[in-house]
């Protein structure tokens, strides 16, 4: 009889509470893709992990935040008035982004008032993501599940790259690269000019936003709410054995496997990539290099991985110079893999500003070297080299340079540089900048 009673009393309190105050406010977010909804007055917290319509207690004038969140932080925050008889106003948002700090008006295409101003529903962007440029098996606007703690996906319409997002920062991310892109979407449905990126999909404390840099222009356009992804062609080239074969890891079935001793041209952005070298039908060793955030530049150092852990430890690390070197075009291994037999291609030196106590062996009459052209120049390289006794020795044929980098092989006249003997190469810009390397003559 007690608990009739007091049910009783709490329907009519709830009676009296709407009588006075109003009825609840209602969200409706139907009309759009959410990733977790956390909804906060003065007394409540509502939340939900799917798109759903949410009523919110209405306990007099107030103010209501609404934050769309996905990874660990809000990707966007809407908030707005609600006065004692629960009509809202002055609806507005910002993004939770380094370039937006402040709550501003929110575009009225985004939402509307019903029910006398009770109920706000949210609409939002047709956002397209074009990757036809880039070469990966899956490319999707991601956000990270605090129910599962796995990554999930927005959803995309049929597969056309389309997306309907509310105004906020997104995240792309690929089956191909252990990197990310974030992108900001406004309130007028227009994409933001700057997109930033970060190699690693870890969920990473990250509060002044150090890890995320600047997407290099060269990688992507933005055309209204259109982006578009351009990709940077990175050639994969090995020596296998006849037992041997080899994969790039992640990418589209069919452009995945690595022919033998041929340009395998992949067009990627920034991005940390995987090829795996399979032995008698099993995968043995991964080799992982990164195309940087720069257009054109491979980061130096190339890790392995032996998979059955007899040479690595099970843990990625540098190989050795000389038995992998990459260019722009290519990324070229010996025929001694697994690593360890010394029957592997020459090394590419690099120059330097100044010199120092290290030096480059230049082996049967061949001196390879990486020259970068900082400036829009397609002249000759100008260059010199120097005896010990820094005396000038010519070398008969001119070398071509164009932008960007250079991979040179000089050739050596025997009568002209001795075994043993040490030797420096100058090489200046067309601005006057010098860089150099010491190098020694081996047959």
């Amino acid at each position: 009889m007690r608990r009739i009673i007091c049910f009783v009393c709490a329907i009519f309190a709830s009676w009296i509470s709407h009588a006075c105050w109003g009825q609840d406010v209602k969200l409706d977010l139907t009309g759009v893709d959410t990733a977790v909804v956390v909804v906060k007055t003065l007394t409540t917290t509502v939340s939900d992990t799917t798109d759903t319509i949410l009523n919110i207690p209405h306990n007099g004038a107030e103010q209501v935040e609404m934050q769309l969140k996905y990874e660990a932080t809000n990707h966007t925050q809407v908030k707005f008035d609600v006065d004692a008889a629960g009509v809202i106003t002055n609806v507005a948002w910002k993004a939770d982004s380094k370039d937006t700090s402040h709550y501003m008006p929110l575009d009225t295409g985004r939402y509307e008032l019903k029910s006398g101003g009770t109920e706000i529903r949210f609409s939002g962007c047709q956002i397209q993501i074009d990757v036809s440029q880039v070469d990966y098996a899956d490319f999707q606007v991601q956000y990270h599940d605090p129910v599962t703690g796995e990554g999930a996906y927005f959803s995309e319409v049929g597969g056309t790259g389309l997306y309907d997002l509310f105004p906020g920062n997104y995240r792309l991310t690929s089956t191909a690269s252990n990197a990310a892109i974030s992108f900001l979407v406004n309130d007028g449905c227009r994409i933001d000019s700057k997109l930033y990126w970060k190699l690693g999909l870890e969920e990473q404390e990250d509060p002044t936003n150090t890890l995320w840099k600047q997407l290099h222009l060269d990688f992507y356009e933005v055309d209204g709410s259109i982006l578009r992804l351009l990709g940077y062609k990175v050639g994969v080239e090995l020596s296998l054995k006849p037992t041997q074969s080899a994969r790039l890891v992640g990418f589209k079935a069919g452009e995945e496997v690595v022919e033998n001793a041929t340009a395998n041209l992949a067009a990627v952005t920034p991005g940390s990539y995987r090829v795996a070298l399979v032995e008698n039908q099993t995968e043995a060793m991964y080799v992982e290099f990164e195309l940087l955030n720069a257009t054109g530049r491979l980061s130096p150092t190339v890790k392995w991985q032996d998979l059955l852990g007899n040479l690595t430890g099970g843990e990625m690390v540098p190989l050795e110079p000389g038995i992998v070197y990459m260019t722009p075009e290519a990324m070229k291994g010996s025929a001694s893999w697994p690593p360890g037999i010394a029957t592997a291609e020459l090394p590419y030196a690099v120059l330097k500003d100044k010199l120092d106590a290290s030096y480059y062996l230049a082996i049967s009459g061949e001196l390879r070297l990486r020259y970068d052209e900082r400036y829009e120049e397609n002249t000759d390289l100008d260059f010199r080299i120097l005896n010990d006794q820094n005396v000038e020795i010519t070398l008969s044929n001119p070398v071509a340079r164009h932008y960007g980098s250079n991979w040179i092989q000089l050739g050596l006249p025997p009568n002209d540089f001795l075994p043993g003997e040490y030797y420096v190469l100058e090489v200046r810009s067309e601005k006057g900048d010098l860089s150099m390397l010491r190098f020694r003559v081996e047959n």
